[in-house]
Parts: structure tokens; C-alpha cells; sequence
């Protein structure tokens, strides 16, 4: 299987065109472009005979050498029997157990969330300690 085949100047020309496409790296590694322009890593895979995708993070914010490492790092845990599109799944329901949901409106000056952790605070119960562990 061919790996490391695409590079940024690629990565770039494809998101200036906007056309839909999805274009592997080689070992499961996939750059998708939507046609809303939104460039994302997927990480393609096959658990128990079925196939699976997990994405990774959108580019450019994940670059091509760390969704690269990423994906390395994921494959190294499927190999060792461990589905980690479903593991990806658990965690991120057992932190909005945690987390106030849905989080704030955006700070229009900045783009970023603001999670109201202030006010969570406000109505834990005095009895509450946070957890010794999460997954």
C-alpha cells in the first residue's frame, strides 16, 4: 500500500478550487474537501468485517504530518483490537455527562466558545467531587 502520496501545496490547490473530493494518503488516511469547502482527515478503517470512519480533525488546524501521526496512533490501537471510532464515541458522552451542554453562543469578536463554567459551578451540588477518571 503506497503511503504519504499528498502534500500541502495539493492540499491547498484542491480547497482553492472547491470541488467535492476525498483523496487517500495511503493506509487509511483520507483528506475529504465538502462542498461547503470544510477540509477534514478521516481515518478509514475495517472493525469486526464492517467498515469504519473516524474523523480526525479538520485542515488546516490538523496539518499533514499530524493527522499523519494520528492515524499512526490509531491504527497501532485498532491493531491491538480496540475500536477506536466506538471508544471516540463513549468518551465524548461521559464528558458531556460532565460538561454543560450545549455550550454558549459564540463570542462574535473572537469566534470562540464560551463554556458558562462559571454558572456550572454555581449549581453543582455541595456534595460533588469531580472524577478520579474518565474512560
Amino acid at each position: 500500500m503506497t503511503a504519504n502520496v499528498l502534500t500541502d501545496t495539493q492540499l491547498r490547490a484542491w480547497i482553492k478550487t472547491g470541488v467535492p473530493l476525498a483523496r487517500a494518503d495511503g493506509s487509511g488516511l483520507t483528506f475529504t474537501l465538502s462542498a461547503a469547502g470544510t477540509a477534514a482527515w478521516v481515518l478509514r478503517y475495517r472493525f469486526g468485517g464492517a467498515p469504519r470512519e473516524l474523523t480526525l480533525g479538520r485542515y488546516p488546524d490538523l496539518s499533514l504530518a499530524e493527522a499523519r501521526k494520528l492515524a499512526r496512533l490509531h491504527r497501532a490501537r485498532i491493531q491491538q483490537g480496540e475500536d477506536v471510532t466506538r471508544a471516540n464515541s463513549r468518551m465524548i458522552t461521559r464528558l458531556r455527562h460532565f460538561l454543560p451542554w450545549p455550550p454558549a453562543q459564540a463570542n462574535s469578536a473572537s469566534g470562540i466558545w464560551r463554556w458558562p463554567v462559571r454558572d456550572w459551578v454555581g449549581w453543582r451540588p455541595a456534595t460533588w467531587t469531580p472524577p478520579t477518571s474518565c474512560c
